[in-house]
């Protein structure tokens, strides 16, 4: 037989909600935000801020240097490994059809 839980009583919740203020700084009492109603979406100012962000970027030179491959160097390792597990999941995948068109037909009545 399952025994009854009993209700707990959290004092400091209650005072929290009773006053609004909380003994504990981790327990906030909710208030209401008011709508700002002069919130309007501009889109100049999207990109403006975007081309601020571009502007912190620290990109990678394009040359290589003593330090960095350089940006040609790193984009033609990603393009062969791409091609690589493109090769790689077609030879697969056509292996798998074979594979299934000989079930297939294995399974089928003549």
């Amino acid at each position: 037989m399952a025994k009854k839980r009993n209700n707990l009583d959290i004092p400091e919740i209650e005072v929290a909600l009773n006053n609004k203020t909380s003994p504990n700084p981790k327990i906030k009492a909710k208030t209401k935000k008011k709508p700002n109603a002069k919130r309007k979406f501009s889109l100049g100012k999207v990109f403006k801020e975007m081309i601020s962000e571009l502007k912190k970027v620290d990109w990678a030179p394009f040359k290589k240097t003593k330090n960095n491959s350089g940006v040609i160097t790193q984009t033609a390792t990603v393009l062969v490994v791409v091609v690589f597990f493109l090769i790689f999941i077609s030879l697969f995948d056509t292996g798998l059809t074979a594979l299934l068109d000989l079930l297939l037909e294995a399974a089928s009545p003549n």
